[in-house]
């Protein structure tokens, strides 16, 4: 959910890979006469007349995709690009950094 309310505000890029696109939420449900549940998926997020990201997920503003393998020693790429983003955007700004 976060990465949505960030795409929705001006608050910087998305900065990493797609997100897997399942929000629906999961509402309590009571619990079966053997002790199991039952889960159903009843809480989609939908908006503006339209599914928000479910069943696809939300594209990055800038795409990132960190390969496990090479966190190990190189580090983590989706960070680092975060970064330089936030960096690049403090260059551009007219604003007073404090």
């Amino acid at each position: 959910m976060e990465p949505l309310t960030g795409a929705r505000t001006t608050t910087g890029p998305i900065v990493g890979a797609r997100t897997w696109g399942g929000l629906t939420g999961l509402n309590p449900v009571p619990r079966l006469i053997d002790g199991g549940y039952v889960n159903v998926p009843n809480a989609p997020f939908f908006d503006d007349g339209q599914w928000l990201i479910e069943g696809h997920g939300l594209e990055p503003d800038i795409d990132v995709v960190n390969d496990p393998a090479r966190m190990m020693s190189d580090g983590d790429a989706q960070l680092d690009a975060a970064v330089k983003a936030m960096l690049e955007a403090l260059k551009a700004s007219s604003d007073a950094i404090p």
